[in-house]
């Protein structure tokens, strides 16, 4: 039985559960078109990341599923924001990695003339290698143990002619399908060469095409970081500052140029950060670009770039860094010989500064004054602008992504021109150049020219630039002399350059830039305050000007829509609640009281009296609940803990609900807005499987809990919401405490006898993305309720078809001497002594309306032609003597004094697509079976009926009476009423007997 229940198959939820626990998932959601983990096939992501871990952690470098551990293992690491790194870790990751190199990476090489291969499992195999270098353990290798993985890893950083840095050909810069191609021949075989480029994964249960990263830049940037371990050597003739050379006339570099390169030019590892609080692209979004080069499915996408491969501005700013550069004998013999060195040849490193600016595609020629770069074709009319974007340029080369990433709008292409240049300070010591090139949209590929900023030294010659900015930290690839790419460079160099101050590029972003950086700022974490993005507003009163929430409520709609649910709002409330103003205003109000939420003061008694802001809390809490699709009780959960709020304000000696005091003193607790409110979300909240099951505990709940759930014997506020006011009444008291008091029964006295295992909190479920939908009704009572007049007519607070279906649940009641004690007006203490009976029963129910006819239905179009009279409450608003002849599919009730009988039909599947079906809907009737019930008379059957009644009724008596006895449960527990009223009343019918309303009750 319990492997039933808990297994994955039948328990999708547990799955999600594990998955959330043990893995990083912000990643995923970010990348799913829906923004929400698919939990159907969780189970299977799980299954196949537990199979690679436990592969890893076996150590069997050759065992044959490695591909699919190694690309899991891939992914996990571009998802990483902690977890996934514990969980490798966990599975001895770094051991498994360095034996795997050192053992399996030359596997072939003795029958391919010396030279590694390049296969998925070494192209994976190095580029986690990278992925999982930190300092601390590059320091700690012996020297002999780095000085074999330089060995093991230099031809793929140096062998440009057999692994190229690309994902595609360098000649081409919109590869297509008809986009021609080049081949050449050499002792090395083709060129490109024929390589593995993609396979097919299960990412989340689905067969996702997954391209492979190339290996030669990870195997660079693993040469680099071991090579900078040893300082350049310092030559004792040179000056000792640059201003000693300059006195002197000594061109070139000083003793204090070659120490700033040995303590600053250094390569970024993949767990650091920039090195100050203002890194926008930490953990995982900093994969963005490269996992988006790999999964190239249309169900997942990459939220911060620009197509996808780099994200924009990026590269502007100050780079600082290396390259080396073969001897060119050397490299000659390597080009010329089939065979590979041994051992592979060591070369020395030359520093490399250049600063970049990023100028954007313009359509519009540029004006005079303007800054950018016009292109003339030669001998051709053709002219192109480039220009760093302005506001007016928003609308016309980008638009914003339904997610707030930036995409190419359908009305011009993206494009990205780059330009560089050596500071002086640098090109005093190094020289000068100045740069040039473009960004290739299908991969992120950059391409710069370069060439002598002096002109007398032309003999430096112009150089090409390739390469990748990997996880937006380092810019590493090849360079070689200017050539057409397609036959494989003569000499070629490999270069790693990282960013210095993300500050100082701030100085070259537009706006627009800006305000990306700013949003991924502010949405680095799901829950709580943009804190990130609050400290980039105080850093300078220019930032603060450009992205301040009354200069730029824009991005402050951005941030709410990507924190908070809003979806429902706009359903209940209209479109018109979300211009940016106000969504800027609400977001700044929900932190507010988050924070003061999270700070506990409001749930117990102080002075001064605070029922003002405690009323604004607990409407703000319940609203937001009532439109959670997912995000919001995230931040009231996680955040703001609401759930010991909760627990304080209600069992809390001096717990704001002053239930404990009142029942101290043998009163009643105050049926009030604020504890309404406050039982609601208690339940909201509730997980009864967290409680402990001890003698306290139970006494602290069923104190409070008991009186209310059992006794069920106003102006309506005006509420801010999306800075508009709303009349709304507050919900029922009794209702979620007699659910909280049936769940938390089931623990503490052990689970009922029989099937039924309590009602299950809201938050037992798992999140859905429409989970909104399921409070729609709720939200409706609060607005009917407080209306002046209501009408007959079907108003969304109850869903049609809600009852139909078998219920399970209890029926519970007290000894009727104690209950007809407490209605002659006796204390609550009453309740902890008598005896309370409960029985388990199973109700078999259907549901029949009354319908307005239409023209489409062939019948004369209008209100029905008789309505059932309305009768006594008592008897569930039946007429006496009526009957009710139920058959298949629909019901004929007859009414003494009418004619005709009047007919309700069964709702069908296909009534929930009709638009206006509910609002037809003019009366309905519910008509059922008990299967389980204890034998009152031997009376088996079940009648009653829920009837559109005014404010004026007096059915409020009968829906308390009911609710506190009855509680049950169908998937998800429903509240079940009409325009806020409801009526459950039990015809119970002798076996044999004709369902007559007005037999015996």
């Amino acid at each position: 039985m319990s492997n039933n229940a808990l297994s994955p198959e039948s328990n999708s939820y547990l799955s999600f559960m594990l998955f959330v626990d043990r893995f990083d998932t912000p990643s995923p959601r970010r990348h799913s078109l829906s923004s929400q983990l698919p939990v159907d096939n969780i189970e299977c992501e799980l299954r196949k990341r537990f199979r690679a871990l436990q592969r890893i952690r076996r150590g069997d470098i050759a065992d044959p599923d490695i591909l699919e551990s190694l690309s899991t293992i891939y992914i996990m690491m571009l998802e990483d924001d902690g977890r996934n790194w514990d969980q490798l870790i966990w599975a001895e990751l770094p051991s498994f990695m360095r034996r795997f190199l050192r053992e399996r990476l030359m596997m072939g090489a003795e029958t391919n003339n010396g030279w590694p291969a390049e296969n998925e499992v070494n192209m994976l195999a190095v580029s986690i290698f990278w992925l999982m270098s930190r300092s601390e353990s590059i320091r700690n290798e012996t020297d002999d143990l780095r000085s074999e993985f330089l060995g093991l890893l230099s031809p793929y950083a140096f062998a440009g002619f057999r692994y190229p840095c690309f994902t595609g050909p360098e000649y081409d810069f919109c590869p297509s399908e008809n986009s021609p191609k080049y081949v050449v021949t050499s002792v090395h075989g083709a060129y490109p060469p024929v390589r593995p480029i993609s396979i097919t994964v299960d990412y989340f249960g689905r067969p996702v095409p997954f391209d492979l990263p190339p290996l030669a830049p990870y195997a660079i940037l693993a040469h680099f970081s071991r090579l900078e371990t040893r300082p350049l050597m310092i030559p004792p003739h040179l000056p000792e500052t640059r201003a000693e050379a300059t006195v002197n006339g000594i061109s070139g570099p000083t003793k204090e140029d070659v120490a700033y390169f040995n303590a600053h030019c250094k390569t970024h590892f993949p767990g650091t950060a920039y090195g100050n609080r203002f890194d926008t692209l930490l953990k995982s979004r900093r994969h963005d670009p490269d996992w988006t080069r790999s999964i190239r499915d249309p169900l997942y996408r990459s939220p911060s770039s620009l197509p996808g491969q780099y994200i924009p501005g990026t590269i502007a700013g100050r780079w600082q860094g290396s390259f080396i550069a073969p001897y060119h004998n050397t490299y000659e013999a390597m080009l010329s010989s089939p065979s590979a060195p041994s051992p592979f040849p060591m070369f020395g490193r030359f520093p490399l500064y250049v600063t970049f600016k990023e100028l954007y595609f313009a359509k519009q020629r540029l004006t005079s004054g303007q800054a950018g770069v016009e292109f003339t074709g030669r001998n051709t009319s053709f002219k192109a602008y480039y220009s760093p974007p302005r506001k007016e340029h928003l609308d016309g080369d980008f638009i914003e992504g339904t997610h707030g990433e930036l995409k190419p709008s359908a009305l011009g292409p993206f494009d990205v021109i780059i330009t560089g240049v050596t500071e002086e300070r640098y090109a005093a010591a190094w020289g000068g150049y100045r740069y040039m090139g473009r960004i290739r949209p299908s991969d992120g590929l950059i391409v710069l020219l370069r060439e002598p900023l002096d002109p007398q030294m032309v003999e430096l010659g112009r150089a090409l630039f390739r390469g990748y900015i990997i996880s937006s930290r380092n810019f590493v690839g090849r360079w070689r002399y200017v050539a057409d790419g397609i036959q494989p460079a003569e000499w070629e160099s490999i270069f790693n350059l990282t960013t210095t101050d993300i500050m100082a590029a701030f100085d070259w972003l537009p706006q627009e830039v800006l305000e990306n950086i700013a949003f991924f700022s502010a949405t680095m974490t799901d829950v709580g305050p943009p804190s990130d993005f609050l400290s980039l507003l105080l850093s300078c009163r220019s930032i603060h000007r450009a992205l301040s929430p009354e200069a730029n409520p824009h991005l402050c709609a951005r941030i709410f829509e990507h924190k908070f649910d809003l979806s429902s709002a706009i359903r209940r409330l209209g479109p018109q609640i979300a211009t940016p103003v106000t969504l800027a205003q609400e977001l700044r109000k929900r932190f507010v009281y988050l924070k003061r939420i999270r700070a506990r003061t409001d749930s117990r008694i102080h002075t001064p009296d605070n029922s003002q802001i405690l009323s604004e809390l607990l409407w703000f809490a319940y609203l937001m609940m009532l439109e959670n699709d997912g995000k919001n009780v995230r931040h009231l959960e996680e955040y703001a803990g609401m759930e010991q709020w909760l627990v304080g304000y209600w069992f809390d000696d001096d717990g704001m609900s002053l239930a404990s005091r009142v029942l101290s003193e043998d009163g009643w607790p105050l049926d009030s807005e604020h504890n309404s409110l406050a039982m609601w979300l208690f339940w909201f909240f509730l997980r009864p499987g967290s409680l402990q099951r001890t003698e306290k505990n139970y006494r602290t709940f069923t104190t409070i809990l008991k009186p209310i759930a059992l006794a069920a014997n106003k102006v309506y506020p005006c509420i801010s919401h999306y800075s508009n006011s709303y009349r709304l009444t507050p919900p029922t008291m009794a209702t979620p405490a007699i659910l909280s008091y049936f769940s938390l029964m089931a623990i503490f006295l052990g689970r009922m006898r029989g099937v039924y295992k309590g009602p299950r909190p809201p938050h037992d479920f798992p999140s859905t993305p429409d989970r909104s939908f399921e409070w729609e009704t709720d939200w409706q009572r609060c607005i009917n309720f407080a209306k002046s007049a209501l009408t007959s007519q079907y108003s969304g607070s109850y869903m049609p078809g809600s009852l139909q279906g078998v219920w399970e649940g209890m029926f519970t009641y007290t000894e009727f001497t104690d209950y007809a004690a407490l209605l002659s007006g006796h204390s609550p203490s009453i309740l902890h002594k008598c005896m309370v009976a409960r029985h388990h029963q199973t109700w078999k129910l259907r549901e029949y309306h009354l319908m307005v006819h239409s023209e489409a239905d062939g019948i004369t179009a209008g209100e029905p032609s008789t309505l059932l009279s309305v009768g006594d409450s008592l008897r569930a608003f039946f007429p006496p003597d009526i009957r009710i002849c139920e058959h298949s599919g629909c019901v004929e009730v007859h009414e003494p004094g009418k004619m005709a009988p009047i007919l309700y039909r069964q709702p069908s599947a296909s009534d929930a697509e009709v638009a206006d079906f509910k609002s037809k809907i003019r009366d309905i009737i519910i008509i059922g079976e008990v299967l389980h019930i204890l034998s009152f008379s031997g009376c088996p059957h079940l009648l009653y009926r829920v009837i559109l009644l005014g404010v004026n009724s007096n059915s409020s008596v009968g829906y308390d009476l009911a609710m506190a006895l009855l509680v049950f449960s169908k998937n998800i527990w429903k509240v079940i009423e009409v325009d806020g009223f409801i009526v459950v009343i039990w015809l119970v019918v002798p076996t044999g007997t004709s369902l007559d309303a007005g037999g015996t009750h």
